[in-house]
């Protein structure tokens, strides 16, 4: 019986853990471009606002298959792309330790409102 007792609390563990595993790997997903004059800005994590360092940023081919430039953010959030300056949309993908894998698209044009890109990425719960 304690053998049994003990397996139950075992199984009820990883069945709550897999929901905790899954939520991890949930990606986040944009759908609105954000726009700016260059691929460039300031990535900061979900409602707190703090600095987001040391995360990736992949700029990718449309539907985010290959990724052609990378790079990663400083201790204050920042990071730049800077040779992705072309106009048009771009697809960039953010991911770091703890965080949900995030889309974005940035859509870079010289009226843009911004200057710079500001990106939000959510810890992973």
């Amino acid at each position: 019986m304690k053998h049994l007792m003990t397996l139950t609390c075992v199984v009820a563990l990883f069945a709550g853990g897999s929901d905790i595993l899954r939520s991890q790997w949930e990606t986040v997903e944009f759908a609105k471009p954000f726009e700016a004059r260059v691929m460039a800005g300031v990535v900061r994590v979900g409602l707190s606002g703090e600095a987001a360092g040391g995360i990736s940023i992949e700029e990718c081919t449309k539907g985010w298959k290959l990724v052609l430039a990378s790079t990663k953010t400083d201790e204050s959030g920042h990071f730049s792309l800077g040779a992705s300056n072309a106009k048009g949309v771009h697809y960039l993908r953010l991911t770091g330790p703890g965080m949900k894998p995030t889309l974005v698209r940035a859509k870079i044009r010289k009226s843009a409102s911004n200057q710079e890109l500001s990106l939000t990425i959510f810890v992973a719960t």
